[in-house]
């Protein structure tokens, strides 16, 4: 073989190398690496304390607006919510009063803390707390 055909028969099993060492790589340091299981899961290593979480959702739920609704590729209705009128700090997927709406579930997440909406015991959003 001449040595143009060695070194591009070297160069594919280098790049086939590569393709296969490549999701054990990239499971050790990729979505999720420091914050609990692979695959993007989370599991929360600090408690959150329900009474301040839901004072402080109460309060930027006081505080936000209903921005102009949109709907997804996929078909599903988006109302962000605005706080400032400028920052989006959650989402709403069905139109209903702010005033009425309950604090669901809520956990601690990458960046900050993630509460349900909830309205007639259904999911209707999520708000966004800074932690």
């Amino acid at each position: 073989m001449s040595g143009r055909i060695k070194d591009l028969a070297a160069l594919v099993v280098f790049f086939m190398l590569i393709a296969v060492m490549l999701p054990s790589i990239a499971s050790a340091y990729g979505p999720g690496y420091k914050y609990g299981p692979r695959y993007g899961a989370y599991y929360s290593d600090k408690e959150l304390d329900r009474s301040k979480v839901e004072k402080d959702a109460k309060d930027l739920l006081a505080k936000v607006t209903k921005d102009k609704a949109w709907t997804s590729l996929r078909g599903v209705k988006h109302i962000p919510l605005l706080a400032e009128k400028k920052y989006i700090v959650g989402d709403l997927w069905k139109d209903v009063d702010l005033n009425k709406v309950e604090i669901g579930t809520y956990w601690a997440g990458r960046r900050g803390v993630k509460v349900e909406l909830v309205f007639n015991k259904e999911v209707v959003g999520m708000l966004w707390l800074n932690d």
